[in-house]
């Protein structure tokens, strides 16, 4: 079912030739009722020869961000309603006590 509105997704990297109509990868409007024929996979299909007209590279990739819960403070779930800030931002800096550490008989420096 995924792959029939999405058949782009099946290879990385296709090669047509231009068509003023063929915009879509995934045809007009995918999400909702797929059409048979439409799409980057059809047009493949139909073998046009390639040389002496002009050509379009359609590279398929993806972009995801899986959020870390550091990021919740960041996220925004509504437009205007982001909050950039974090309240820790403006803590200062704990003072660092182990920059005076002693080694121990061994040698070793204990542990922080």
């Amino acid at each position: 079912m995924f792959l029939r509105r999405a058949a782009f997704l099946k290879h990385n990297l296709w090669v047509t030739p231009y068509a003023c109509h063929e915009m879509f990868a995934g045809g007009e409007f995918p999400e909702q009722n797929p059409r048979v024929g439409e799409g980057l996979a059809t047009w493949v299909k139909q073998d046009r020869p390639l040389e002496e007209t002009d050509i379009l590279l359609w590279y398929v990739f993806g972009k995801t961000h899986v959020a870390r819960l550091e990021d919740l403070s960041c996220q925004w779930s509504a437009l205007g309603l982001c909050s950039c800030c974090s309240p820790a931002v403006d803590v200062p800096p704990s003072p660092c006590e182990s920059l005076n550490a002693k080694p121990t008989q061994s040698g070793v420096l204990p542990k922080l």
